[in-house]
């Protein structure tokens, strides 16, 4: 399984939660599949998603950061950027599949 990944000059820690005991910043009514600990260089993703799920929310997290480290202040700071983010992490999940791209480290097995 995929224990770390690099994003230009930063090595994150991913890790598999089964507790969600974080409240969504962005809709306090929806609990988060994903969160990024930026400070501890930690994406936490939570547990009980399928594998395709669990993959697309890695991508979301990490167009989060790319769009943090590149300074991409037009989604950033627009109201609408976890759907921004949301709707490109979906493209390149479908991109993936489509051409039988996986993220198969991490997988178990």
């Amino acid at each position: 399984m995929l224990k770390t990944i690099k994003v230009f000059d930063s090595v994150n820690e991913i890790g598999l939660y089964k507790e969600r005991n974080i409240v969504n910043p962005h809709n306090s009514e929806e609990t988060p599949r994903g969160y990024i600990n930026y400070e501890e260089k930690e994406i936490r993703l939570f547990h009980n998603k399928s594998f395709s799920e669990l993959q697309k929310t890695l991508l979301h997290e990490i167009l989060h950061i790319l769009i943090r480290e590149l300074c991409i202040t037009e989604i950033s700071e627009h109201a609408r950027e976890e759907e921004i983010i949301d709707l490109l992490a979906m493209g390149l999940i479908t991109v993936l599949l489509d051409n039988k791209l996986t993220l198969k480290e991490f997988k178990d097995g």
